[in-house]
């Protein structure tokens, strides 16, 4: 299990600053998120997390930290881009259901679009692969967003995520 910490502060502007932090360092530069910025998009690292744990992929993570979730593999340009824009699209698809069961979250339409994305770059995931990375990443996203944990754990084993505020032992 993998234990990863958003840490937020408020930078002089009085923007939020969120670094993501494994082991006690940074995963890559902070998310500053504005008032005129998309709410919640701090936590979009949730959505790689979620590829990381459910499809074995995840090239963002694989850039940011080599060798500690996936196999270190270089993550070309592509694939990242791929991946950041079903990331995108899922989290502005939970924005957009916030007064909804987080059951009527996801849609079929979602699911087609991030497995379309991606083609190129993951052709060996089928539309069910992606339904549960989505699943389980909006799940996560929404929990950080209602403020209801500040860290996610990981589990690749189990293939899930869990939102936590508690310290775990251990955290590798």
């Amino acid at each position: 299990m993998y234990r990863i910490e958003f840490h937020e502060s408020l930078d002089p502007s009085g923007n939020r600053v969120t670094e993501l932090r494994h082991a006690g360092r940074p995963l890559g530069p902070p998310c500053t998120e504005t008032a005129a910025a998309v709410p919640g998009y701090r936590y979009l690292p949730v959505f790689f997390l979620a590829n990381a744990v459910c499809l074995g992929w995840s090239p963002t993570l694989q850039r940011l930290c080599p060798g500690v979730f996936l196999p270190d593999r270089p993550a070309t340009a592509r694939e990242e881009s791929a991946e950041h824009a079903a990331a995108a699209l899922a989290h502005v698809f939970a924005l957009d259901r916030l007064g909804t069961d987080v059951e009527d979250l996801l849609d079929p339409d979602l699911v087609t679009a991030a497995a379309h994305l991606n083609t190129r770059t993951a052709p060996h995931l089928a539309a069910a692969d992606w339904e549960r990375a989505l699943w389980t990443g909006l799940r996560a996203w929404r929990r950080l967003y209602q403020g209801l944990g500040t860290a996610v754990v990981a589990d690749p084993e189990q293939g899930c995520l869990r939102v936590t505020a508690r310290p775990l032992s251990a955290p590798r």
